[in-house]
C-alpha cells in the first residue's frame, strides 16, 4: 500500500479516531490516516505567457544582450558580473509591476525597476498600469499616457530615446523601445514631483503639469488632437483596456489592497509585484527586507531550482521557466483568493453523527468518462443558494442570476475541464423553505427539484431517489439545457416548455453519442423520482445539512471539495470554471487523494453489513479526505500575512 498521509501525532491521531468512530466509515480504511502524506511544494504561479504586459526589455532578443550566454550551463559557472545574478540571455526571471502610478510606494518600485534596467541586471521588466476607479486624474491620466507610449512605433521611440537619454537607459532596435521610453517619461514627472515636494511640502502636481510635460514631449511627433484626446481620456487606449481586463479575470483585483488618499474619496491600489507570476504584495516585500531583497531571494531561488533540475535532466537548454513550473505543477492560469486565501479558517465536513448519511447518500453526480466502477478521487458539491429564478426567495434578482452563473460554470468546467477523477453534485440551500411544494415542470420552483435530481445517486437504490434513469452523457446533456432555461426565465421569459420536450432532444443527443435512444433518459422512472415525496424530504435536509454542517447562511452559496468548504460570502462572489479547475489540481496534484483512492479500491471491508462496492468505497474515500486534509501539515498560501515562500521541488 502506497504511503500516504503524514505520520501524526498521538493526539491528532487520537481526534481522526474520534472523527471517524462516528461516522459510517470502516476501522480497516481509517487506518489509512496512520500513513505518511504528500505534502505540498512551493506556490502557486499565475501563467503570464499570454498576459498583455508592457515589457521594456527580453533578453532573449535584444541586441544589448546578444554577447552573453544562452545555454544553462551559464548558471553553474562563477560569476564575474557582482553578487549571486549570472549573466544568462534567458527570460528565467521575470519580474511585472502592477502599479497605479502616483501611488508613493509605486513611484519607488518604478525607479528601481529603471535602475535594474540601466544595470542591465540579467531580468526581464515589465509593467501593468492598474489605476483604480477612484484613483486622482493625475493618476489616470499618467497611466493612459504611459500605456499610448509604450504601444508607439519602436523606430519613433528609439528616436526619442537618443535625443534625451541622460539616465543610460538600453537603447537598441527593440520592439521593447516604446516601454522603455514610456518608463523614462514617467521617472521624469516623479522627477519634477520630488522636487517640488522639497520646496512645498504640500505639493500635488496637477493635470496642467502633467499635459504641457507631455506635450512637449511629443508635439513633433503626434498631432495636438492626438494628445488631447489622450490627456482627456477622450481616446481609447487598447492596451491599457486589456491590463485593466486582465486585472479582473485573472482575479489579482480579488487580492488587491485599496488605499485612501489622506482625506478625500481617492483611492489607490496598492502596488504588487508578479516575481516569475508570484503574487507579491506590499507587506510581504518588506517583511523580505525590501524592492530589491525580495527580486535577490526570487532570483537566487529560482537559479537553485534551475541547477537541480537540469542535474535531475527535468530542465534543458530548450525549456522556458514556465516549462518548469509546469513540471513542478505550480503554474495556474488564474488567481482564485477563495481557493488559495487563508484569511478565514477553512471549514472542513466533519459527520459527527449517521443523521446526514441519507443527504450525502441521495447526492446526484455527474462525471467525465463513462466508465462506473471506480472510484472518483474528488468529489465536488456546488451548493446554490436559489436555481429556479421564480421560486419564493428573499433573494434579489441580481444573486439569483449569479447562482445560474454558478451552475453553468459549474458544468462547463465538468465538460471542459474537469480530469476523469472527478464527480460534481449540486445541492440546495435556499433563503427560506417554500409554502408548498411545486408538484409540476410548469409550476414556479419547480426546477429546484430537477437541479438536485439530476445525475447517478451517491449510492444507489430500489427507493425512487436512489434510481437512475439518465446515462452519464444524458444527464449533462439534460442539466447544460435546464441552467438554459433558468436564465431565460431570470430574463423575464414564461415559456417553459415540457418535461418531455426536453427528454427527447436529451435522447438524442445520446444517440448521436453512440447511446442508443432508450439509455438517454427515461421518462417515467424520472417523473416518478420529481413527484416523490422523498425528493421533497431530500431538499428540505439539504437546508438544513447547509446550516447545521457547512456553516451556511441560509441562501448563501459555496463550493464543497472532498469535504472542504469555500463559502462565497462576498456579495455575487463568483467561482470561475478555472476555479473549479484549480480546487481539483490542489486536490490530486497536492494531496493524498489518488493514493487514499487506489488502496481504498484494493481493500476488501463492509459498510452497513455488507461488502464495499464501487459505491460505498466513492462515499468512504470523500469523508476520509475531509478529515484528512484537516491534518496536511502544509497548505498553498496567498494570505495578507504569508511571507514569500519559493520552495525548491
Amino acid at each position: 500500500m502506497m504511503q500516504i498521509l503524514s505520520t501524526m501525532s498521538k493526539t491528532e491521531e487520537i481526534k481522526i479516531d474520534e472523527s471517524y468512530g462516528f461516522m459510517d466509515i470502516p476501522k480497516t480504511p481509517a487506518k489509512l490516516t496512520q500513513l505518511p502524506s504528500g505534502s505540498v511544494t512551493g506556490q502557486w504561479a499565475l501563467d503570464l505567457r499570454f498576459a498583455p504586459i508592457c515589457f521594456a526589455n527580453d533578453l532573449e532578443k535584444d541586441a544589448a544582450f546578444s554577447s552573453w550566454p544562452r545555454t544553462v550551463r551559464a548558471l553553474f559557472t562563477p560569476s564575474y558580473f557582482g553578487g549571486p545574478m549570472k549573466q544568462i540571455a534567458r527570460n528565467y526571471f521575470n519580474l511585472v509591476l502592477m502599479v497605479d502610478p502616483l501611488e508613493p510606494v509605486a513611484q519607488s518600485w518604478i525607479r528601481l525597476a529603471e535602475a535594474f534596467l540601466i544595470n542591465k541586471l540579467p531580468i526581464r521588466i515589465g509593467f501593468l498600469m492598474t489605476p483604480h476607479e477612484k484613483a486622482p486624474e493625475t493618476s489616470k491620466m499618467l497611466a493612459r499616457i504611459f500605456s499610448f507610449v509604450s504601444a508607439i512605433d519602436s523606430d519613433k521611440a528609439q528616436q526619442m530615446l537618443k535625443k534625451n537619454n541622460q539616465r543610460g537607459l538600453p537603447i537598441t532596435e527593440s520592439k521593447h523601445n516604446p516601454t522603455v521610453l514610456a518608463l523614462s517619461l514617467l521617472t521624469d514627472v516623479f522627477g519634477i514631483i520630488s522636487r517640488e515636494e522639497k520646496a512645498n511640502s504640500s505639493y500635488k502636481v496637477t493635470e496642467e503639469e502633467i499635459s504641457g510635460f507631455f506635450k512637449s514631449q511629443f508635439a513633433k511627433e503626434f498631432d495636438k488632437d492626438i494628445l488631447e484626446s489622450v490627456i482627456k481620456g477622450d481616446k481609447e487606449i487598447p492596451s491599457l483596456i486589456r491590463q485593466q481586463e486582465f486585472f479582473f479575470s485573472s482575479g489579482i483585483s480579488d487580492l488587491a489592497t485599496e488605499a485612501l488618499i489622506g482625506e478625500s474619496d481617492n483611492k489607490f491600489y496598492e502596488p504588487m509585484l508578479l516575481a516569475n507570476g508570484h503574487l507579491i504584495n506590499v507587506r510581504q516585500v518588506s517583511k523580505f527586507g525590501g524592492f530589491e531583497d525580495t527580486i535577490l531571494a526570487m532570483v537566487m531561488d529560482y537559479t537553485n531550482m534551475i541547477q537541480i533540475s537540469h542535474l535531475q535532466s527535468r530542465f534543458s537548454d530548450s525549456d522556458s521557466i514556465e516549462d518548469l513550473q509546469k513540471k513542478n505543477k505550480f503554474l495556474i492560469s488564474r488567481i482564485s483568493a477563495r481557493v488559495l486565501a487563508t484569511r478565514e479558517k477553512p471549514i472542513y465536513l466533519s459527520l459527527a453523527s449517521r443523521e446526514w448519511t441519507p443527504v450525502t447518500n441521495n447526492i446526484h453526480y455527474m462525471m467525465r468518462g463513462d466508465e462506473m466502477n471506480k472510484i472518483r478521487p474528488v468529489t465536488v458539491w456546488m451548493v446554490l443558494g436559489s436555481f429556479d429564478p421564480t421560486a419564493e426567495s428573499s433573494l434579489s434578482l441580481a444573486e439569483k442570476k449569479r447562482n445560474i452563473e454558478l451552475a453553468k460554470s459549474a458544468i462547463d468546467y465538468l465538460t471542459h475541464n474537469a480530469d476523469h477523477a472527478v464527480r460534481v453534485g449540486f445541492l440546495l440551500n435556499p433563503s427560506s423553505r417554500a409554502k408548498s411544494e411545486p408538484a409540476s415542470w410548469s409550476e414556479a420552483g419547480f426546477l429546484d427539484r430537477v437541479l438536485v435530481s439530476i445525475g447517478r445517486p451517491g449510492v444507489t437504490g430500489s427507493e425512487p431517489l436512489s434510481r437512475t434513469p439518465f446515462t452519464i452523457m444524458a444527464a449533462k446533456n439534460f442539466l447544460k439545457k435546464v441552467a438554459k432555461l433558468a436564465s431565460s426565465l431570470a430574463e423575464g421569459d414564461t415559456d417553459r416548455k415540457s418535461l418531455a420536450d426536453f427528454a427527447v432532444s436529451v435522447s438524442i443527443l445520446s444517440s448521436r453519442a453512440n447511446f442508443p435512444k432508450s439509455q438517454g433518459l427515461e421518462l417515467a422512472p424520472y417523473q416518478e423520482v420529481l413527484a416523490s415525496s422523498q425528493l421533497s424530504e431530500f431538499l428540505a435536509k439539504q437546508a438544513q445539512f447547509s446550516k447545521v454542517q457547512l456553516k451556511l447562511l441560509p441562501g448563501q452559496s459555496a463550493v464543497v471539495v472532498n469535504g472542504k468548504v469555500y463559502s462565497l460570502s462576498k456579495p455575487l462572489e463568483s467561482f470561475q470554471r478555472q476555479d473549479f479547475k484549480l480546487a481539483e489540481s490542489m486536490t490530486l496534484e497536492h494531496s493524498m487523494s489518488s493514493g487514499v483512492a487506489n488502496s481504498l479500491a484494493k481493500m476488501t471491508f463492509q459498510v452497513s453489513g455488507q461488502d464495499a462496492n464501487i459505491e460505498a468505497k466513492n462515499e468512504v474515500h470523500w469523508q476520509l479526505m475531509s478529515i484528512l486534509q484537516a491534518h496536511q501539515a502544509h497548505a498553498p498560501s496567498l494570505s495578507e500575512d504569508s511571507s514569500v515562500r519559493y520552495h525548491i521541488s
